[in-house]
């Protein structure tokens, strides 16, 4: 599906104001093909104890095709976790430039183990690049990042998000 580059910019916005590194996105399958060679899934994030859908923008983002029929974005192949992929591709669209995957940095003063946002606010988000990049360079490390980086920044933002079956 073709998308203008302000519907996919818009789109983009929205879910960046919705989703955040750590979040988990629920993921509903509406539908499988008789053939078992695509698949219709639905995303959702769960907000303030209700479900949103972001199919919608997420079917923007990603410039796939709604399923007319059953909802959901039409998902072609098969032999892997279709959802995982759905995920994982929208969370690499939206965090292209990578994420602060830990919230817990270990402090070099004493080597305690501190929550890096402590008094930033209660909706100052995660760490940006230059965050993190300024802590390491005072000597902090944030053990248990993906395959045991303990740089506090995974640059592959497709795993920023998480997914979930419902």
């Amino acid at each position: 599906m073709k998308y203008t580059k302000e519907e996919v910019s818009e789109s983009r916005a929205k879910l960046l104001a919705i989703l955040k590194p750590g979040d988990t996105v629920q993921c509903v399958l509406r539908n499988c093909s008789r053939s078992g060679m695509s698949r219709s899934i639905d995303l959702f994030v769960v907000r303030g104890g209700e479900l949103q859908q972001v199919t919608y923008w997420a079917s923007r983002v990603l410039g796939d095709s709604i399923d007319r029929n059953n909802g959901g974005i039409k998902v072609p192949g098969c032999g892997m976790d279709m959802g995982f992929h759905l995920v994982y591709s929208l969370s690499r669209v939206l965090f292209r430039d990578g994420f602060a995957p830990m919230e817990i940095g270990i402090r070099p003063s004493d080597g305690k183990s501190v929550n890096i946002n402590i008094g930033r606010g209660n909706n100052a988000g995660p760490l940006t690049r230059a965050e993190i990049e300024a802590k390491t360079a005072k000597g902090w490390t944030f053990p248990g990042g993906r395959n045991g980086d303990t740089s506090g920044w995974d640059s592959d933002g497709g795993y920023a998000l998480r997914h979930r079956w419902v």
